[in-house]
């Protein structure tokens, strides 16, 4: 037992660990205040080159995608172009292969249209 300690009112005690307490408090939240401060002067520069990398990283990303765009649209022309080529061609092919079929019946047409006149002929000869 501690001398004098009978002497020391509770409320006493009491009020002096309020205080304590209190004082504890107050220092905890000036020093949550002072922390919390310090992170943010950390961390904005920190935030602003993460800002700054992710800015730059969608300016690349969309660089490259407009890159390959452009690649898949020059493939599109060019195949739309050996299409319509090839499509000519064709055509040109197959005017010519009826040309050719038309010809010889042109030719048995004539050949017969001649026959036909020297009959004509004779038969009027007679």
């Amino acid at each position: 037992e501690v001398h004098g300690a009978d002497i020391v009112k509770p409320s006493d005690v009491e009020k002096a660990l309020r205080m304590a307490m209190q004082r504890v408090e107050d220092w905890s939240s000036r020093q949550e205040e002072k922390l919390l401060t310090t992170w943010k002067e950390m961390l904005r520069p920190l935030l602003t080159d993460l800002h700054q990398l992710d800015l730059s990283c969608f300016q690349a990303l969309e660089g490259k995608l407009f890159a390959r765009r452009q690649i898949v649209d020059d493939m599109l022309q060019r195949q739309r172009q050996q299409l319509a080529q090839a499509t000519k061609q064709m055509q040109e092919t197959l005017t010519q292969r009826s040309m050719e079929m038309l010809v010889p019946d042109r030719e048995e047409q004539r050949k017969r249209d001649k026959k036909a006149e020297r009959r004509l002929m004779l038969n009027e000869a007679r």
